[in-house]
């Protein structure tokens, strides 16, 4: 019986460690999708050494110290190439070692912060490419590949290439655990009187 007990446990610890982990994936995959409300509404502000720009093929790159600024949105690289189509800037590609995206998610959330060789922000299509040396991070958990790829609007997220997650531990009230503890402790004492 003892041994029954230690397999349906150990199973159980098992089960809630691969819910927690698909939780945390998701959480950090959603939460790229919740942008706080204003920043699409603001103006983009860009910062570089140089800038060239070609109307013909609807493009912009910037290089050194780049800098791009949307709301609670920042995109730090080496060089970004902007492509324009309709007037409307559709997609932004940044190089560095590493590229930096950083994104406050909502009111009361952390930033959330990928780094990677390159980042693709397929503004139109609410989609976002981390190439080498892929890290996603928020409030201090990571997910780390070669290539990671975010759908903002269906919250999914793709990690490929040597996948690593770390998450941090969940923090527990400890009033609410002896709560459970001395309940448990009083109904054993009731039942053996």
């Amino acid at each position: 019986m003892t041994n029954l007990i230690n397999i349906s446990t150990s199973s159980l610890i098992k089960l809630s460690l691969r819910r927690l982990l698909l939780s945390s994936l998701l959480l950090i995959a959603s939460s790229l999708a919740l942008a706080l409300p204003d920043d699409a509404n603001q103006p983009i502000s860009i910062v570089a050494d140089s800038a060239i720009k070609d109307d013909k093929l609807g493009l912009t790159i910037y290089e050194g110290n780049v800098s791009i600024t949307q709301g609670s949105l920042n995109i730090l690289a080496d060089k970004v190439t902007v492509f324009i189509v309709a007037e409307q800037v559709s997609k932004m590609v940044a190089i560095g070692k590493p590229a930096s995206f950083k994104q406050q998610p909502n009111v009361d959330a952390k930033d959330v912060i990928a780094k990677a060789d390159t980042i693709d922000y397929f503004i139109l299509d609410k989609k976002i490419t981390l190439t080498e040396n892929a890290l996603l991070n928020q409030g201090g958990s990571t997910l780390t590949g070669k290539v990671i790829n975010y759908d903002l609007d269906d919250a999914k997220a793709k990690a490929e290439g040597g996948v690593q997650v770390v998450m941090q531990p969940v923090k527990t009230d400890p009033t609410e655990s002896s709560t459970i503890d001395t309940d448990t402790t009083d109904n054993k004492k009731k039942g053996a009187q």
